[in-house]
């Protein structure tokens, strides 16, 4: 009867210990978030790394956002942030024409888009209400 009774308890302390790590990685992904970002997909498709390629800063501390799309500065506000979860807005740029306006206005199109977000190991996947990729970026060293 003891070690059933040990075993049950030893499952329970397993059980309870999962639930709260799950927790602890929800926080983390609000404070992994914070950070600086360099784009690597924009709506699936790859960018070629011969150009420009657009990075993103994200401040959780101030609730913004900040970055060049490549072409132009940009910068705005996060009024949603959570573990999954995040909401742009007051979005605004410099508006420079450069030779090769594709992935800028691409990039842009695709930001006001975004909803959610994940890690999919090191790199950052922002999607829409869809849960369909928008933007994939990896940190910045």
């Amino acid at each position: 009867m003891k070690y059933v009774t040990l075993t049950i308890l030893s499952l329970i302390l397993m059980i309870s210990c999962k639930s709260s790590s799950h927790k602890t990685s929800d926080t983390e992904n609000k404070n992994r978030i914070h950070d600086s970002w360099t784009a690597v997909r924009i709506n699936g498709n790859p960018i070629n790394r011969m150009v420009k390629v657009p990075k993103l800063e994200i401040n959780t501390a101030e609730m913004k956002v900040n970055g060049n799309d490549g072409c132009n500065s940009y910068f705005g506000s996060i009024s949603k942030l959570t573990n999954q979860a995040i909401t742009l807005s007051n979005m605004g740029s410099t508006k420079k024409m450069c030779p090769a306006m594709e992935i800028p206005d691409s990039y842009l199109s695709a930001m006001l888009q975004v909803s959610k977000y994940h890690f999919q190991d090191n790199t950052l996947i922002m999607t829409d209400t869809n849960a369909r990729e928008l933007l994939a970026f990896i940190k910045m060293e």
